[in-house]
């Protein structure tokens, strides 16, 4: 791959991350927030041990990667599952 090529793939992934409102994700939410989309069902439900075991995640120390799903959390970027197990969440609609 040349230079150009992976700069054009950034600044697409750059467009794309503005337009999901996740650029302002510190880069540990942003794997988070991938394990979601590639884990999730077809409701955009998913488990938080899922993607903690997932590949994007798995190098994720153990409270880091608690401390961001807590303030993804509380940013409304993941949602809790009503009436479901505890680490059972949701992506918001788009």
């Amino acid at each position: 791959m040349n230079r150009d090529s992976l700069i054009s793939l950034r600044i697409a992934l750059n467009f794309a991350e503005e337009e999901l409102g996740i650029q302002s994700l510190s880069e540990i939410e942003k794997k988070l927030y991938y394990a979601a989309l590639d884990c999730a069902d077809s409701l955009g439900n998913f488990s938080s041990e899922v993607i903690r075991n997932s590949k994007w995640c798995k190098s994720i120390p153990h409270a880091t990667y608690h401390r961001a799903l807590t303030n993804m959390l509380k940013a409304h970027t993941f949602l809790k599952v009503p009436g479901s197990q505890r680490n059972y969440y949701r992506l918001p609609l788009a």
